[in-house]
Parts: C-alpha cells; structure tokens; sequence
C-alpha cells in the first residue's frame, strides 16, 4: 500500500503522481493513454491503454486422440460451454471415430444454443451462439420451476390414470431442464467474470453466485428425481396392476403438499419474503414427517396382501422417497432465501453501518 498526496496544478486540476514501479512494469511514457474504471465503491481502478468493452472470444481445441476413455469427449465440451469458450475444434490425426462423432452430436443437443459450425473427416467445430444478456438469470430459475412443477403434475396424473404416454413426456422434459441448467451455470460463470454482464442479467453481486448456483443445482436435482420418479411410475404401469386407492391417495395428498410449497417457496426466493421462507421451513419439517411416516405405513396397506402382488412396493416406495428429497431441497431453497433476504432492510431487521 502507498500513500500520496494530491496536489493542485493551475487554478482547478488536481493530480496524483503513479507509482514507478507499476509505469516501469507497464512500460509507460509520457503521452500514453491510461484507463480509469470507477467501481460500485468509489474506487477507481487504473489500466494501461484503452479498455475494450468487447468480450475476447476464447476457443478451445480437444486432440480426440487423447481421448480413448468413454465421456471423456463430452464432458469437456460441457466445461467448455459452461465457462463461456466460445469456439470448440475436436481434431484427430487420423480420422474422427464414430463414438466420438455420437458423443460430439449428443452434447450438441444438450447445450443451448451451441451448434456445428464445421465439419470434415478429421475436425468439428462447435460454436456458440448464446448472447448472454438475452437471458436474465431469474427468467431462467421461473423456467425450471415451470417445467419441474409441470413434470410432477404430470406423473401424478399418469399414476391414477395409469397413462405411459404422460410419464414419456415426462422424462422429456427432464432433458430441458438440464438444457436450461448448464446454460444458468454458463451465465454465473459470466457474471463472475464480468460485473457489468452481471448486473445486466440480474445478478448485481458477485457474492450471490455461490448461493445462485446452488439454487440452480436444487431445482436440476428436483427434474432429476422427478424423472426417477416417472421411470418407477413407467415399471409400475407394466406391471398393469393398479396401485391401491388408498395408496394412491396418500401419494397424492402428499404430492400435492409438495407441490404448494415448491411454489411458495421459489416465489418467496423471487422476492426474497423473509417471514413466508420462515414459514415454509415450519411447514418443510412437518411434510418431511409424513413422508417418512408414509414410508413406515406402505407395507402395512391391506390391499397388497389381498392382491398378493408386492412388485408395487419397491417403485411406489422410490416414488414416495423423492418426494421427500423434493421436499428436502424446498427446504434449501428457503433456507437461503432467508440468507439473501438478510441483505436488506426490512419490518423485522435493521441495517446500520458503523464507523470503524
């Protein structure tokens, strides 16, 4: 840290002199230009030359020789899109096999708006075409909870009516939710790096992009048990026995409980409604109870041993245990409402910086 004094030159310009060591290491002389950034805080940050606004393109090139193991392919190109490359070049020396032309064509599908751009025997090139501030971070977390509220509405359905074509559906749109996922990661990424991106898009402090990214990881989780879920409910409907009624109701009393506070509880996030995300935690723990003693009480329901069929246990039981894990992840979605909404001053908590 150093200390200097401004100083007054002519009737009305202050300067500061800069210190010899940072012109030394730039390679400043005089005449060059100097880049002043004022930050959130007052502070201003100092480049050497004209700052350029324009995002540089990154592009990533993949030697698929080195890549003999299963996924491996993949993955990259999805680390590659969620940390914003914006050109990805898989290359061999030989010629491209087909597993890793399958691989390549499969990730595409699952990754917003990246697309081939190029291809030959050898090469393929992917290239993004996401601009980022088309996509606000909340308008992202509104779809995924659209699609997931969707998805259990469907499933519940499909049970009592015993309808495969709904739980298809289903698992369909597990396959947007994950789309939808990796391009919220990709856009966090973005904000981190770029403050001013970041405000554009909704996230205004770099701070809240752990707490937003476990928020995006919770609802992905939910479309991910939702979808075990719809599997369960497909072996079930195989089986062509129909749960018991009063299963079936217990199922659904439950899930639809689940559901009213998986609503609550994002729109309570949205605004960050201290009182209502308290409330819900309440709500959360007594839900969690029933779960477990819904669980205890499967086996003893009458009408499996009047049917002598128990092959519906074991799926309807993977049913009943992801709606507790639903359930458990609201609980994560209000806990940290409460954190963020601490960040203000509201009718319970008062704000009051001190002087050092």
């Amino acid at each position: 840290m150093e200390v200097r004094k401004v100083q007054k030159v002519g009737y009305s310009t202050l300067t500061i002199s800069l210190p010899r060591d940072w012109i030394k290491e730039k390679g400043l002389k005089a005449g060059d230009i100097i880049t002043f950034v004022k930050g959130e805080d007052g502070s201003l940050k100092l480049y050497a030359g004209i700052l350029s606004s324009k995002r540089k393109q990154v592009k990533c090139f993949i030697d698929a020789d080195q890549c003999k193991e299963k996924g491996l392919i993949s993955r990259i190109i999805t680390g590659s899109y969620i940390i914003a490359h914006d050109i990805v070049e898989i290359a061999s020396k030989r010629e491209l096999q087909q597993e890793h032309l399958n691989e390549i064509r499969q990730t595409v599908q699952k990754l917003n708006g990246l697309g081939i751009v190029e291809q030959s025997l050898k090469h393929i090139v992917l290239q993004s075409f996401i601009d980022p501030e088309n996509f606000p971070f909340q308008g992202l977390l509104k779809k995924l909870y659209i699609i997931t509220s969707s998805m259990l509405s469907a499933i519940l359905k499909a049970l009592q009516e015993m309808r495969r074509d709904l739980l298809v559906e289903v698992l369909n749109m597990e396959d947007e939710v994950d789309r939808i996922y990796w391009l919220g990661i990709r856009q966090l990424v973005l904000a981190a790096k770029d403050r001013e991106l970041g405000k554009i898009i909704g996230i205004e402090d770099p701070a809240h992009v752990v707490g937003n990214r476990v928020i995006l990881m919770s609802l992905e989780k939910i479309g991910d048990l939702l979808a075990d879920m719809a599997e369960e409910a497909l072996s079930v409907i195989k089986l062509d026995v129909k749960p018991p009624p009063p299963l079936l109701k217990e199922i659904s009393e439950l899930a639809n409980k689940i559901a009213n506070i998986y609503d609550r509880v994002v729109s309570a996030f949205l605004i960050f409604d201290l009182k209502l995300a308290n409330k819900l935690l309440e709500e959360i723990e007594e839900v969690r109870k029933s779960v477990k003693e819904s669980l205890k009480k499967l086996i003893q329901i009458s009408e499996f041993a009047q049917q002598n069929d128990y092959r519906l246990l074991i799926p309807l039981r993977t049913v009943m245990w992801n709606l507790g894990e639903v359930v458990r992840l609201c609980g994560t979605l209000a806990q940290i409402t409460m954190n963020r909404s601490l960040e203000f001053q509201n009718d319970i908590c008062r704000l009051e910086e001190l002087e050092q």
